[in-house]
């Protein structure tokens, strides 16, 4: 895009943003409404009853006892089936807040209405939160704390989904005031019981180390990573070797180190990952030196049939690992 048309999309036009902000904050609105209209009800029956016309229901039985139509035509009304359509309504405002932010737009006095709609258990407009707080979590540090207790919560969530986005999202947060908070989930997650959430987490030790290196080997997260590649499932392996190796790039000193233990363990797990996890553990094994020629032939047995894979990385990296085990 040229420097000439760009201008008409990184502006907003009068009146944009105000419409946005009335949008994300809909459901409140129809909270606030529904309240006045239930209270206004309740004081004029409190009336009639003075004037002994008739017996009314007590204000707070209302709210409890008081049946909703699902085809009432009330579409503000944030109870029962009416509650989708607000969810829905909010969904559409974030979605076009995102589409504002992608082609350029300054959108970030949005930050605290589109914060509030993360208290959501509708998985598609909580990815769509979470990828706004990824893009101006940076510029607006101070408001992004706000972000914090439902970023603990969700990483307790039954939903594996929903622990690995939140872990996802505050790793890619690069704010250090949340990065003090974000240990204890990650120390969770690194455990937890769904093979998802823990290669999630893998990777978000290696991000968290690019932010605060010393935090992560004081929390013990290196010694955690370690231990994944013993895990079950092959992805978890992959992620945390790609993870460790992402770590050692970026220090100066041994972090990642292949033992004889530690080979047997990645060879079996590049027999079941994907292409992509057979890469990183490919380009794990390249730095590692046989100790004779019978582990040398071993490794060169095990990896030869890479040699026909269909991705040409896993080929590349087959390759150098053969011709490092030959030296």
């Amino acid at each position: 895009m040229s420097g000439h048309d760009s201008k008409y999309f990184s502006t907003t036009k009068k009146g944009e943003i105000p419409e946005l902000k009335e949008e994300l904050n809909s459901q409140y609105k129809a909270i606030e409404s529904s309240t006045i209209r239930l209270a206004e009800q309740h004081s004029a029956g409190r009336k009639l009853e003075q004037l002994g016309a008739i017996n009314i229901i007590p204000f707070n039985r209302v709210l409890v006892d008081t049946p909703m139509s699902s085809s009432s035509n009330d579409i503000s009304s944030p109870f029962g089936s009416d509650s989708v359509f607000l969810v829905d309504k909010r969904k559409d405002a974030v979605k076009k807040v995102i589409a504002a932010m992608t082609v350029g737009k300054d959108v970030s006095s949005l930050f605290t209405d589109v914060v509030n709609c993360m208290q959501t258990e509708n998985l598609e407009l909580k990815k769509l939160v979470y990828l706004y707080l990824i893009n101006y979590a940076k510029s607006q540090p101070d408001l992004a704390i706000l972000a914090v207790n439902t970023f603990v919560k969700d990483s307790q969530d039954p939903n594996p989904l929903i622990r690995a986005l939140a872990v996802r999202t505050m790793g890619c947060i690069r704010v250090d005031k949340i990065t003090e908070y974000l240990c204890d989930p990650l120390q969770r997650c690194l455990k937890d019981d769904d093979p998802y959430v823990r290669k999630t987490a893998a990777i978000c030790v290696a991000k968290l180390y690019d932010i605060n290196a010393e935090l992560v080997e004081d929390r013990g997260f290196l010694e955690s990573l370690k231990d994944l590649i013993s895990d079950n499932n092959p992805m978890v392996v992959a992620n945390a070797v790609a993870a460790l190796a992402e770590i050692q790039d970026n220090s100066n000193r041994p972090i990642f180190e292949i033992t004889s233990h530690t080979l047997s363990k990645l060879l079996t797990a590049l027999n079941e990952c994907t292409e992509w996890g057979q890469v990183f553990i490919l380009d794990a094994l390249s730095r590692y030196k046989a100790e004779d020629a019978r582990e040398a032939e071993n490794i060169v047995e095990r990896v030869t049939p890479r040699l026909q894979h269909a991705n040409c990385a896993v080929v590349l990296s087959a390759v150098k690992v053969a011709f490092i085990s030959f030296d």
